[in-house]
């Protein structure tokens, strides 16, 4: 970790990079993930956003190396609210989500080329 402390504890600004090769960098607040910050993951996978409680909970962009990308609302770590899904074939839905699972109200709209 590299950045600010309180009564040691990550607080304030600062960048922590795992053993497993995956980086935070944003805000703390008594040792957890918090505020506005970006997360990634060893396999190229990204999250930029909002994050509380050391989780992503509030809006935020997950971006997929295959493509895919989510943006919109997070509660406890899980995509939840509204929100738009994209996918690589270049379909999206846009709409409702519960526990990661489209949910509720929402539209799919396919793309075929051509």
């Amino acid at each position: 970790y590299r950045g600010d402390w309180l009564y040691n504890e990550q607080h304030g600004k600062g960048e922590h990079r795992w053993e497993d090769g995956s980086v935070y960098n944003g805000a703390w607040v008594h040792g957890k993930m918090q505020g506005q910050g970006s997360y990634r993951w060893k396999d190229g996978t990204k999250y930029n956003g909002e994050f509380y409680d050391g989780v992503r909970h509030g809006k935020g962009r997950l971006r997929y190396p295959d493509g895919r990308m989510y943006d919109g609302e997070w509660k406890d770590g899980d995509i939840c609210g509204e929100g738009t899904l994209h996918y690589a074939n270049g379909w999206t839905y846009e709409g409702e989500f519960l526990s990661g699972f489209k949910h509720g109200h929402g539209i799919r709209t396919e793309w075929y080329g051509g």
